[in-house]
C-alpha cells in the first residue's frame, strides 16, 4: 500500500473523532460552520506535501490532534482563509439571523392609572406648546431622526447654534411635564 492510500486508510479511521473534536471547538456555532470548518480542516491537511501528511499521519500517529489544533485555531482567528471564505460573511449581515425579540422583551403592566401614558401625552402636549421653531427643530431631530449637522445644512443655521435651541426647547418642555 503506497503513502497516499496508507494517508486515506488513517483519515477514515479518525474522522469520526475529528467529528466530535469539532463539535468541541465550534461550541454553539457548530450549526453554523460546523460542517464547512470540518472540512476546511481536512483539505488543507490533504493540501500538505505527501511526506508531511504520512509523517504525521501515520509514523507519529499525531494526525488527530493536528487537524484539531488547526480547526481551534482557524475558528478564532480573524486572519485565517477559514474566516475569510465562511465567518466573514455571517458577521456582516445580520438579517441572516432570525432572532424572536419578543421572548426577550417584558411587558409592563401600568395598571389603572397609567403613569407611561399620561407622561407621552405631557410630552405631546408640550412639543405641541412650543413656539413652531423649536417646536420644528424638535420635530425633526426627535420624531423625523434628522441629524443636527442636516438640519443645519437644510436652515443654514451653525448646528451648534441648532443644539442649543434645541436643549432650550426640551427644557421649556421639561418644566409643563414636571
Amino acid at each position: 500500500m503506497n503513502k497516499k492510500e496508507q494517508v486515506n486508510k488513517r483519515l477514515d479511521e479518525i474522522y469520526p473523532q475529528l467529528r466530535i473534536n469539532c463539535k468541541k471547538v465550534c461550541g454553539a456555532g457548530f450549526n453554523h460552520w460546523g460542517e464547512n470548518l470540518l472540512a476546511h480542516s481536512i483539505v488543507s491537511f490533504l493540501n500538505m506535501d505527501l511526506d508531511k501528511q504520512y509523517r504525521i499521519m501515520c509514523e507519529d500517529d499525531a494526525a488527530e490532534n493536528y487537524i484539531t489544533r488547526g480547526m481551534a485555531i482557524s475558528i478564532k482567528s480573524y486572519t485565517s482563509t477559514f474566516f475569510r471564505i465562511y465567518r466573514r460573511d455571517l458577521y456582516n449581515s445580520r438579517e441572516l439571523l432570525e432572532i424572536n425579540y419578543e421572548k426577550y422583551t417584558t411587558k409592563i403592566d401600568f395598571g389603572e392609572d397609567n403613569e407611561h401614558e399620561s407622561r407621552l401625552t405631557c410630552i405631546e402636549k408640550a412639543v405641541n406648546n412650543l413656539p413652531y421653531y423649536e417646536k420644528f427643530l424638535v420635530k425633526k431631530h426627535y420624531y423625523e431622526g434628522v441629524n443636527v449637522a442636516e438640519l443645519g445644512r437644510q436652515l443654514n443655521i451653525q448646528p451648534a447654534r441648532l443644539t442649543s435651541d434645541i436643549k432650550i426647547a426640551l427644557l421649556k418642555m421639561k418644566k409643563q411635564c414636571k
